[in-house]
C-alpha cells in the first residue's frame, strides 16, 4: 500500500469513529465574546478477549442459571464412642410361679434312675437340671413322675420325723421323681449326695435327703424365695428347674 493511501484509510476510520459512537455526544463549550469550534469527543470502544478457563470438575448439584458447578460438602461421620461402665440390660422373658408343680406323683413309675445333677447360670435365671437314664428294672420306660415345690417347715431327712437337716438359704425348694438315683444295685448316680455349686450365685446347695422305694428327693437351697418352672427335655431324658434371679 502506498502512504498515501495509508492516510486516507486512517483519516476515513476518524470520520466514521464519531457515528459509531452510542454512549456519548459531542461536547460544546460557550464562553461570552469567544467563538468556539465543537470538537467530537471521540470514544473509543476496545474490545478485549477474554479467554474464561474450564472450571474443573467437581462432584456436586449445579445451581439454575449458572454453569458454575456448586461443590458439595461431604458428611462426616463422627462414630459413636461407647462410655466406660455402662452396660445393656436386655428384658427377661420368664413365666414362672412360687406355686408347686406335679405330673403324675407319685404314681408313674419307669425304669429310668437318676445319673447326673447339675446346675448351670443364665442371664435371668439359674438351672437345676437332673438327668436320667435306662436302667434294668423291670418297669416301662419313660419320664417318670415329678413334683417340684417350696418345703413349708424344716427339712428331714428320708422318712424319718425326727432327723432333721439345715440347707443353705433362706428358701428350700424340693425336687422328687419316682426314680432311684442310685438304684439298690447301685445303678446310675455315684457323686456326693451333698453339692455346693460353684458356678451359679442364688442356688446355693443340693442336698439329696431321700432316696428309698423307687424315689428320690432334693433338697435346693436358695437364697431367698423365687418364681420358677419346670419342663422336661429328651436326648438324654432330663428334668429342668429354672430358678428366676
Amino acid at each position: 500500500m502506498r502512504p498515501w493511501t495509508a492516510l486516507v484509510a486512517v483519516t476515513a476510520l476518524t470520520l466514521i469513529a464519531p457515528s459509531c459512537s452510542t454512549s456519548e455526544s459531542a461536547v460544546t463549550t460557550s464562553a461570552p465574546g469567544v467563538s468556539t469550534t465543537s470538537v467530537p469527543t471521540t470514544l473509543v470502544t476496545t474490545t478485549a478477549l477474554v479467554t474464561t478457563m474450564a472450571p474443573t470438575s467437581v462432584p456436586g448439584t449445579t445451581l439454575p442459571g449458572t454453569s458454575v458447578p456448586v461443590t458439595s460438602v461431604p458428611v462426616t461421620s463422627v462414630p459413636v464412642t461407647s462410655v466406660p461402665g455402662t452396660t445393656t440390660t436386655i428384658a427377661c422373658e420368664f413365666t414362672g410361679a412360687t406355686t408347686a408343680r406335679r405330673d403324675s406323683f407319685p404314681e408313674r413309675m419307669t425304669s429310668m434312675v437318676g445319673v447326673d445333677i447339675r446346675t448351670g447360670a443364665h442371664s435371668c435365671y439359674e438351672r437345676i437340671v437332673i438327668e436320667l437314664a435306662d436302667s434294668t428294672i423291670p418297669t416301662a420306660g419313660g419320664m417318670p413322675g415329678w413334683w417340684v415345690r417350696y418345703a413349708d417347715g424344716p427339712i428331714t431327712l428320708g422318712q424319718t420325723d425326727d432327723q432333721f437337716v439345715e440347707v443353705l438359704g433362706d428358701a428350700t425348694l424340693l425336687v422328687s421323681m419316682n426314680a432311684w438315683m442310685p438304684s439298690m444295685d447301685g445303678e446310675g448316680w455315684v457323686g456326693s449326695t451333698d453339692i455346693f455349686p460353684t458356678n451359679v450365685t442364688h442356688v446355693l446347695e443340693l442336698r439329696q435327703i431321700d432316696n428309698w422305694e423307687g424315689q428320690n428327693t432334693w433338697a435346693v437351697g436358695i437364697d431367698t424365695e423365687r418364681p420358677f418352672r419346670v419342663f422336661t427335655l429328651a436326648s438324654p431324658t432330663r428334668l429342668v428347674v429354672d430358678v428366676r434371679i
